[in-house]
């Protein structure tokens, strides 16, 4: 999967591979922080998280994010080094990220702010 597809979902291990670690910071650090944000986007209404397992996907109702963490879903591999799906715990294929309309449409009126901020 690419990163974002055309219809705006990501694999949350796409995600957290382009998003860079910073100088030595931890993975378990990384990820706190991902989770953050990605939870401040979710309160916004700008995301979803949906769970697939065998071209079945389910969204990650209100209660299940009051107590998730991202570590319930991905872990880190030191030996190649990149995020892979808890997929045996979960009995999941994937965990995707899915932006909202209202996250298009106020990303490309920042988009068009900062563009008309810079002439």
């Amino acid at each position: 999967m690419s990163f974002p597809d055309e219809k705006g979902v990501a694999s949350i291990t796409a995600l957290l591979d382009h998003l860079r670690f910073e100088n030595n910071q931890s993975p378990f650090d990384h990820l706190d922080e991902v989770q953050k944000g990605l939870q401040t986007c979710w309160r916004l209404g700008y995301l979803y998280i949906e769970l697939q397992n065998a071209g079945r996907r389910r969204f990650i109702t209100v209660s299940d994010w009051k107590t998730l963490s991202l570590s319930d879903l991905v872990h880190w591999d030191d030996a190649e080094e990149r995020w892979k799906i808890r997929q045996q715990e979960l009995s999941v294929d994937e965990v995707l990220i899915r932006l909202t309309q209202g996250a298009v449409r106020d990303l490309k009126l920042y988009q068009d702010q900062v563009a008309t901020s810079d002439e």
